[in-house]
């Protein structure tokens, strides 16, 4: 909640400056404003639910510095947009630091996140069904996917990560293994159209696999070892030739 008080604060008094200076073209003017609250949202959510003040490593997480200077700050975690003048955060590589908690949905709405990498976290007390919430979010982008969705029933079954991440256009690795993740793989992954990398081994992942992974054209690596998956490979996977050697699909062979 501090983290959210202080983000409009610092809106409203940068507001306040501009017109005691008369200036005609305030931050409320400034197109890249949503952008840039947008994501500082997303990554403060993500601290809060899952126990950030106990993180292993958070340097200056929910402090006024970029979110380019936020742990791991490493040289690769922003790039900057020429057109839009502004940085948008390239990775969220967190592995092995200690998060415990939700997984949150809010992540989708870094929309021009490349890599998310989550390994040796622990997000075993959530599970995920898919909510009405999750379409919401892409209503920043005026997503034709955005229309209703009935309110989730308690025997629907849980998804192992929110469908919103299948969404996210620039998404070329989700890896999240060893995570805890408790449910079965949504059937929107598929909608992630530039995903290379889906690392999700050593979880309680269940189920059959949607035949809309097939819809992954770009897909090079999967890994879906030790988990809880049942029923057939789906046919789809067939048509994954950018998937390299087919031993990827097979490790998950050893399920059945």
């Amino acid at each position: 909640f501090e983290a959210f008080i202080r983000i409009a604060d610092y809106v409203l008094h940068t507001f306040e400056d501009q017109k005691a200076n008369n200036e005609t073209d305030t931050i409320f003017s400034d197109p890249n404003l949503a952008d840039n609250l947008r994501q500082r949202f997303a990554l403060t959510t993500l601290y809060l639910a899952t126990d950030g003040p106990n993180w292993k490593r958070s340097d200056n997480w929910l402090s006024d510095k970029s979110i380019c200077e936020w742990y791991p700050a490493s040289p690769t975690q922003c790039v900057w947009d020429e057109t839009l003048k502004s940085f948008y955060l390239r990775a969220l590589d967190l592995p092995n630091n200690g998060l415990n908690g939700e997984l949150v949905p809010e992540l989708a709405m870094l929309h021009l996140v490349e890599k998310i990498e989550l390994n040796e976290n622990s997000f075993t007390n959530i599970t995920y069904v898919p909510t009405q919430f999750d379409r919401r979010l892409l209503e920043i982008e005026d997503d034709v996917r955005t229309e209703d969705a009935a309110p989730p029933e308690s025997n629907v079954t849980p998804s192992a990560f929110p469908a919103a991440y299948g969404w996210l256009e620039g998404l070329l690795e989700f890896k999240c293994s060893r995570c805890g993740l408790y449910g079965t793989i949504p059937p929107e992954i598929g909608d992630a159209g530039t995903l290379r990398v889906l690392e999700l081994r050593d979880n309680n992942i269940f189920g059959t696999l949607p035949p809309q992974l097939g819809d992954l054209a770009k897909l090079e690596q999967l890994d879906l070892v030790r988990n809880d998956l049942t029923g057939q490979l789906p046919t789809t996977l067939g048509q994954l030739e950018a998937l390299g050697e087919y031993h990827t699909a097979l490790r998950i062979l050893s399920l059945w």
